[in-house]
Parts: C-alpha cells; sequence; structure tokens
C-alpha cells in the first residue's frame, strides 16, 4: 500500500525528533517540577513581575490534579501576567501534559523544518503544536528551543552543521504557502545592522540592504550572511535593484525600514546621503508604487 504524504510527513517529524534529542539531550532549560516554582520561573524569565502571579496559588495547588488541560490552561491564563505560552510551559514542564509552547526558537524551527507556522509566533500555536502528535511533543519543544538557540538561529544560521538539515525544507530549497513565509524587509541607512535585527526577530527576512559606509557595510555582511548587503549610497541605488538584490520579481518588499542621519544636527558628520542631503527624496515610484 502507497504511503501517505500525513505518513511521509509524521515518518520525517519522528526523524527530526530522534536527531534533535541525540544533539541536545533534551535539556530542561532550568525548568522546575513543582507548578508553583515553575510558574514563577517562566514569569521571571519573561520579566515580568513575580507577585503578578500570586493571586490564586493555592488554588492552583489545590486543584490542579483533576482538572483537564484545556480547564488548566483557561485557569492559569485567567491569572495576571500569565500569557498562553506560559501556561503551556507550566503544564508541560511540571505536570506532565502533553502540550507544545511554541517559544520563539521553536516556531522558527518549525517553520523552517516545514510544519505549520504563521508568520508571527503567538499566532502559530494551535496550528504548530497540532502538528506534532502528543508523543513528540516535549521531546520537539526541549530540543528545538537548544537547537534554534545554537544552530538554527534568527542570523547566522549553522546549516553546515545541522543535525536536521536534510529533512529540513529550507535547507533543501523546497517552498512553503504564502502563509507560513516570511515577510520581506529591506533596510536602508543600514550601519551595523540594529534595525535589521529587529525586524528579523519580529519574522521579518531581510533579504536586501543598503549602506554606503564600508566597515559598516562589511559589519552588516558578517551579522547577516544572507542577506544582500550593497555598499553604495542610497540615492544612487534604483528601486528595481534593491529587489532584484532582495529576489523579489514583480512586487514590493513587505516592509523598508531605515535610519538615516540627522544631518541638520550632525553637521561634523560627512554626509551620508550625498551634498545637497537627498533623505527625503525617496517616495512610492522607487518600489512601482
Amino acid at each position: 500500500m502507497a504511503r501517505s504524504l500525513e505518513d511521509d510527513t509524521l515518518a520525517n517529524l519522528e526523524e527530526v525528533v530522534r536527531l534533535l534529542q541525540e544533539t541536545h539531550g533534551s535539556p530542561r532549560h532550568g525548568n522546575k517540577d513543582d507548578p508553583l516554582d515553575e510558574l514563577v520561573y517562566i514569569i521571571l524569565s519573561n520579566r515580568t513581575r513575580q507577585e503578578a502571579a500570586q493571586d490564586g496559588f493555592e488554588v492552583l495547588l489545590q486543584t490542579f490534579g483533576s482538572w483537564s488541560s484545556a480547564e488548566a490552561e483557561a485557569y492559569l491564563v485567567s491569572l495576571p501576567g500569565v500569557s498562553k505560552k506560559v501556561a503551556k510551559c507550566v503544564l508541560m514542564y511540571s505536570l506532565g501534559r502533553s502540550v507544545l509552547p511554541v517559544h520563539v526558537h521553536v516556531h522558527r524551527v518549525a517553520a523552517r523544518l516545514g510544519l505549520p507556522a504563521k508568520r508571527r509566533r503567538d499566532t502559530s500555536q494551535d496550528a504548530t503544536e497540532g502538528a506534532v502528535p502528543k508523543e513528540l511533543r516535549y521531546s520537539f519543544h526541549v530540543n528545538a528551543l537548544a537547537h534554534g538557540r545554537e544552530y538554527c538561529r534568527a542570523s547566522r544560521l549553522r546549516c553546515g552543521v545541522c543535525c536536521v538539515r536534510e529533512r529540513c525544507a529550507t535547507y533543501r530549497g523546497e517552498k512553503r504557502s504564502s502563509d507560513e513565509e516570511m515577510s520581506t524587509a529591506i533596510d536602508l541607512f543600514a550601519g551595523a545592522g540594529g534595525f535589521s535585527l529587529g525586524v528579523e526577530q519580529a519574522v521579518f527576512d531581510v533579504a536586501a540592504a543598503v549602506e554606503f559606509d564600508p566597515i559598516h557595510a562589511a559589519t552588516h555582511h558578517i551579522n547577516f550572511p544572507l542577506c544582500k548587503t550593497m555598499c553604495e549610497r542610497v540615492e544612487e541605488v534604483e528601486g528595481s535593484r534593491m529587489l532584484e538584490a532582495a529576489n523579489i520579481a514583480g512586487g514590493a518588499p513587505d516592509l523598508v525600514i531605515g535610519g538615516p542621519p540627522c544631518q541638520g544636527s550632525r553637521a561634523p558628520l560627512p554626509a551620508r546621503s550625498g551634498e545637497g542631503g537627498t533623505c527625503g527624496s525617496l517616495g512610492a515610484d522607487e518600489w512601482g508604487g
């Protein structure tokens, strides 16, 4: 009998989980066994004040055991400062429930592997969790978290030494649906990449950047090796060339960002936009708008 696409996807995922576990050893990431300790730990790790979760702790400890995962999650998210991800961490780490918290690193790894994932982590929770069988969720979470931090990073990926690269849709060059693709951004006056890093962490793919200063441009290229960094003056680069560099055909980027220098208050600095100051001359026509 021919194998279905669903069977192939599950077999691939099982092998990915095995390889990740073999590489990372299912680390605990400092998480606690006691539900109360875990709740405080997660809240603190998210830079939320510990006092925000004090109300209801006694009820939590007395009644948790008899609740379903859905009931326990609903109660946890009703507490001040407790998000859906935090609630699922408590359920998984402390109570042994078969849930999958979609952390930012887990979201990145899942999306690149080709699992169902939307552009934003918070809107991917149900789709990504539903795609991973219950018996694989704990192992996938802890090992994908470690993998995202060390190998499958937001920038400067280490695909060459990735243990699951042969089973990764992104590495193999397979296209995902438009709903799962990252939005594309172009960074103008890019500098060393501060803005690029920010929008990348917001799940944008910074595909091209323009920076006139050669040292800054070289630094940007080191920080973002997959981005096409153009060492030129912004006003001298046509929009069509930027689109070509970003590999955008017949359209426009989802986002254009830039940090042009304020020449009026920084007169002693060399003008990065040329003699006459053309920072304000870029218009929608550059992008075919």
